[in-house]
């Protein structure tokens, strides 16, 4: 809380809850400048509900991730910029992904899995996807894979 000292600036009476804009010579609330640079940095370091990440259009970001669940699920992560300290739900709104075993060979060749891929947050700042398609995948089960991911977009809620 600020002190209730009184200062005499320009034969005007103000309180230290007041400053004076040195280029403007405005009167600006301390207060309210200090709250207003507190949102500021808290936008900055945090995703905002409404927010989106995108990973532009076959950028092949890579990433490690596992063939599992009877070969019916690739796992896979990623970290963000920002902290996920106020999201709850994580949407999906496009993902193409290209999936190799350790041999290199294809499992999935960029193919759109916008409709069958989850997304949920696993820490301060990164997200757990898991890929689920109808059908099994070929490849040996619980062995770890390389995905690139050609294009995503997460909306936060």
């Amino acid at each position: 809380m600020a002190i209730k000292s009184i200062y005499k600036l320009k034969a005007e009476r103000i309180t230290s809850d007041s400053i004076v804009h040195e280029k403007s010579n405005e009167y600006i609330n301390l207060k309210k400048y200090l709250d207003n640079l507190e949102i500021g940095i808290e936008e900055k370091l945090n995703y905002q509900k409404g927010d989106t990440y995108t990973i532009k259009d076959r950028s092949y970001v890579t990433v490690g991730g596992s063939l599992t669940a009877g070969k019916g699920q690739i796992r896979f992560g990623i970290f963000v910029p920002k902290k996920l300290t106020n999201i709850n739900n994580i949407t999906v709104t496009s993902a193409k992904i290209t999936v190799r075993n350790t041999s290199g060979e294809y499992i999935l060749d960029y193919i759109d899995v916008t409709n069958k891929v989850s997304a949920r947050k696993s820490g301060d700042n990164s997200i757990y996807l898991s890929y689920a398609p109808s059908s099994t995948m070929s490849g040996t089960n619980n062995t770890p894979v390389s995905v690139e991911i050609g294009a995503l977009i997460l909306t936060f809620n």
